[in-house]
């Protein structure tokens, strides 16, 4: 089964490790991940991280580049809290709601967080 996961919560929310989670279990099950979109307050999550305890986000990119998962961030979501393109993760594709709808019509399913 393909999987879409739309990402709207703030980094520091529980609903963002319950979505790293459900990602992970997806993954272990066989299924795929296609597209993680991170929208609303979610864009945050796109940010660069010089930490490197960061954990969270170091799981999101190893996640990713073993699956193959385009991560995608919201451009009128990142406009609107003030985050510079210049300042997101080099792994994370600038993207509008278009793109997102392409990525649900492709999946099976889309969850969101």
């Amino acid at each position: 089964m393909k999987f879409c996961l739309i990402i709207s919560c703030n980094p520091s929310s529980n609903l963002s490790y319950t979505a790293l989670k459900f990602a992970k279990s997806v993954i272990k099950l066989n299924h795929q991940i296609s597209t993680l979109f991170f929208l609303s307050d979610g864009v945050y999550h796109s940010l660069k991280s010089n930490n490197k305890e960061d954990i969270f986000w170091h799981d999101w990119l190893k996640l990713m580049a073993i699956n193959k998962i385009k991560l995608l961030t919201c451009s009128s979501a990142n406009i609107k809290r003030g985050i510079n393109i210049d300042n997101t993760s080099s792994y994370i594709k600038i993207a509008g709601l278009g793109e997102l709808i392409i990525a649900m019509q492709e999946s099976q399913r889309v969850i969101k967080f």
